[in-house]
């Protein structure tokens, strides 16, 4: 695979040619225009790197892939496949992303028991001596595939995941004992102050795949079948929030997409099937325990629009 390019890169060269052309000509006025334009593409392509740069450990990586997910689906389902195989199949990472699902869906009254509970049911599975290795690769995927978080990390969030990444990657012993335990405690105090417990009633997966290969089976191939459920498989766990994003921001894409086809087509037929497909994309509204169906139809929608 090529290197990941910043596209903010690819414009700040564009515009760096137009100004020279314009210094060339001795045209002040467009030099000016094209100097603000190089700026502001060299102060994007910056942030971006700032935010690329942030992604050093476990959920740090976590967060920008979340974020990208949707992006990813849409344009790179080698990356998507690649980023989920690697965390599927690498025991320190799909121990971590148990670990912290656990914190995404507390719900207990002390929060430092929870999270002591929950360090000692991944303790099994991770092997310290090679954590900071596994956190290393997938740290290099994100570069790879220039994978950016939507925001800079705030303050508590860099220092929820470094103290995170310390509980996880040190066992609690005498010659740590303080600042084990001062670790453990503002992650304690951020979990119980930011998370808002999750406490209604899980539907249940076994239903939730039942209904999946009932209704949408018959109308994917086996890749779909298995990208759509890897995806979701890959979510669960995590706040409905997350999961309410990726499913708007793939809406979004179809209708966008449904939009642009509508500027151009040329026959009222056209035109009407166009409609269908937008009416059935914008009456869909997100829905937890349907959710693997309802992105299974808009993968299914999605490739309807990139046929046309």
């Amino acid at each position: 695979m090529e290197k990941y390019v910043n596209p903010h890169m690819q414009e700040w060269q564009r515009y760096v040619n137009l100004m020279t052309e314009s210094m060339k000509d001795n045209n002040i006025e467009d030099t000016e225009r094209y100097k603000a334009l190089v700026e502001e593409q060299y102060n994007k392509y910056k942030d971006d790197v700032e935010k690329m740069n942030a992604c050093v450990n476990f959920e740090s990586c976590n967060q920008a892939i979340q974020d990208a997910l949707p992006r990813l689906i849409k344009e790179n389902t080698n990356a998507v496949k690649e980023i989920i195989n690697e965390i599927k199949n690498d025991k320190n990472l799909s121990a971590q992303q148990l670990f912290f699902a656990s914190l995404s869906n507390y719900n207990a009254t002390d929060a430092t028991q929870y999270i002591q509970e929950a360090l000692a049911l991944v303790e099994a599975k991770i092997d310290r001596k090679t954590l900071k290795q596994s956190n290393e690769k997938l740290v290099n995927l994100v570069r790879k595939y220039g994978i950016i978080p939507e925001n800079k990390f705030t303050e508590n969030q860099v220092k929820l995941f470094e103290n995170c990444d310390y509980l996880l990657a040190h066992k609690k012993k005498i010659s740590n004992l303080n600042e084990y335990s001062n670790k453990l405690k503002w992650v304690s105090d951020y979990v119980q102050n930011n998370i808002k417990p999750i406490n209604e009633k899980k539907e249940d997966i076994g239903k939730l795949i039942e209904d999946y290969n009932k209704k949408y089976l018959p109308i994917l191939n086996e890749e779909e079948k298995s990208f759509v459920q890897e995806i979701m498989d890959f979510k669960k766990g995590y706040d409905s929030q997350k999961k309410k994003s990726l499913f708007e921001k793939m809406k979004g894409d179809c209708l966008n997409g449904v939009e642009k086809l509508l500027e151009n087509c040329t026959t009222d037929t056209e035109k009407a099937e166009l409609m269908t497909i937008k009416e059935e994309i914008t009456s869909k509204v997100f829905n937890e325990t349907t959710l693997v169906q309802d992105m299974a139809k808009l993968l299914e929608l999605r490739d309807i629009l990139l046929d046309k």
